[in-house]
């Protein structure tokens, strides 16, 4: 019963988190890339994306606390494709909602066991931080969301390049 009268701070709390990891995720995007831009973590508080974050922020809560209800055991199993709503977000901001639930829910689905893992022991890395007197938990808790990161490169990939930026890059082998 406490998951259903929660509800409503669950939905505020799933918008402000996938707001934030989404933007977390987009920086990570742009250090790996080698790309030099701002790095702002308020990105996805614009006019265009919040309503559909706000959106996507009642579904997460909605599917979390079903999984609740269930008795936790489905939470268990649904708490990994939940984890891809801020990054295939933060990739795609262009997806649609159900076009984010469903992706996130296929790269879930097929990387659950992998997923689950790095992320039940990156947890446990990340909560070392609570020794350095709970304030090394602002510095080990980013920790907890590299797994989904590197799990998603690997899977889907940053391949922006558009097919004119790669004429000329590949050498024909009819010139040798």
């Amino acid at each position: 019963m406490n998951a259903i009268y929660s509800l409503p701070q669950t939905i505020l709390t799933s918008t402000l988190t996938l707001l934030f990891v989404g933007a977390f995720y987009r920086i990570c995007k742009q250090v790996d890339s080698g790309i030099n831009e701002n790095d702002d973590y308020f990105y996805f508080f614009k006019k265009e994306y919040f309503s559909k974050i706000f959106m996507l922020g009642i579904i997460y809560a909605a599917i979390a606390t079903v999984a609740q209800v269930l008795f936790m055991i489905p939470y268990i199993y649904v708490f990994v494709p939940l984890s891809y709503f801020a990054i295939v977000l933060a990739n795609n901001p262009d997806f649609t909602e159900t076009e984010i639930i469903k992706a996130s829910f296929a790269i879930g689905n097929k990387k659950w066991l992998i997923t689950f893992g790095t992320m039940f022991i990156a947890g446990i890395i990340a909560m070392l931080g609570i020794l350095g007197c709970g304030i090394g938990l602002l510095f080990t808790l980013s920790i907890v969301y590299f797994p989904v990161f590197f799990i998603y490169k690997e899977v889907v990939g940053f391949e922006e390049t558009s097919e004119i930026d790669q004429i000329g890059m590949h050498e024909d082998e009819s010139s040798f």
